[in-house]
């Protein structure tokens, strides 16, 4: 097999969800379906500045990671080059050939427009493949270069043992492209996380919950808080203060809401028209705040908003003395995680 051939690892999507296109299309594809034709695209800088135009909220770092998995997907991977993909639904690694340039079809699928054919040569028991090439392949990253185990999948191709096949010659990465998947994964394992902080918390401190939740939390801080009964709340479900009669400012008066809903302007004109000149209003929403309630707390010294990725924030900070009540609805743990390196 040729020395020029390059090998790339694929899934089809968190849960397998473009494993039958995949399998009854004899395509591979990404997703990102906001994105139209990318063909006219040629640099990494322009599928930079094509996703952060698209994408305005991401950071520049994930901009950096998604913008070139895409040009890898696009620009470097060759017609002749081979795919793994790692077929969840059946357990098994598919090896392809590549035999089409790119092209966008939405019409095949608007989830997942980006495509590129394959000729599907072989399929494999996961079994077949060593712990190690199994962990390579199973990794995070949407698309990548496979690096460390590639005379594998030679050998699994060509029928011969895999020690006729030096890894080295095939496949060869860079240390930015390694550099980029650790930062893929981190990132996922990382968001994997809030999803699930996230989720846990609408489950299972739904309405009045959350603002014991949340009078626990600013409890640990330092405040003593007084936490409304259930019921009409007349704009404020949380008091807090720093001295034991409560009578000395600053004072803080705070809202919390759990629902699916955004939370707009007038939400926040009430919870204000609560507050005196030494008192400071905080208002917390799970899902966020619209357009217009963010512009109207702009430049408002005394409103804080906490929206669902701050309350995250706030739990990863003070997560250890947390109530054993709480760790059992959150359970966490401390991992490590490699560090970015690069700028």
């Amino acid at each position: 097999m040729s020395q020029e051939k390059h090998f790339w690892g694929i899934g089809a999507g968190r849960d397998g969800e473009a494993t039958s296109l995949f399998e009854n299309k004899s395509i591979v594809a990404m997703g990102w379906k906001q994105l139209s034709d990318l063909s006219k695209l040629e640099t990494r800088e322009d599928f930079k500045d094509k996703y952060a135009q698209t994408y305005p909220e991401v950071s520049a770092g994930a901009v950096r990671i998604h913008a070139g998995i895409l040009f890898r997907f696009i620009k470097e991977m060759k017609e002749g080059d081979i795919v793994v993909f790692r077929n969840k639904r059946r357990r098994e690694l598919w090896l392809g050939e590549v035999v089409g340039d790119y092209e966008y079809r939405p019409e095949i699928s608007a989830e997942w427009p980006h495509t590129k054919k394959v000729k599907w040569l072989k399929q494999f028991p996961r079994q077949k493949f060593s712990q190690g090439a199994l962990y390579e392949i199973g990794a995070a990253m949407t698309f990548f270069l496979i690096r460390n185990y590639v005379e594998e999948f030679v050998a699994a191709l060509e029928g011969v043992g895999t020690s006729e096949y030096g890894q080295a010659i095939y496949g060869a990465t860079t240390y930015g492209e390694e550099q980029e998947a650790i930062d893929y994964e981190t990132e996922e394992l990382e968001q994997r996380t809030i999803d699930y902080v996230l989720k846990q918390i609408s489950q299972k401190l739904k309405g009045h919950g959350l603002s014991d939740f949340v009078g626990h939390l600013l409890n640990i801080m330092g405040y003593n808080v007084k936490v409304s009964p259930p019921g009409p709340d007349h704009g404020v479900d949380i008091e807090a203060y720093k001295d034991d009669l409560g009578v000395e400012p600053p004072i803080i008066k705070a809202q919390v809401k759990s629902n699916d809903n955004e939370i707009g302007e007038p939400e926040l004109q009430k919870l204000l028209g609560s507050i005196s000149e030494k008192s400071f209003g905080v208002f917390v929403a799970l899902n966020g705040f619209n357009s217009r309630a963010l512009s109207f707390a702009r430049g408002k010294n005394n409103l804080r908003l906490i929206d669902g990725l701050d309350l995250v924030n706030l739990i990863y900070k003070h997560y250890d003395k947390l109530d054993s009540k709480y760790k059992g609805m959150i359970p966490l743990k401390h991992v490590y995680v490699p560090e970015s390196l690069s700028e």
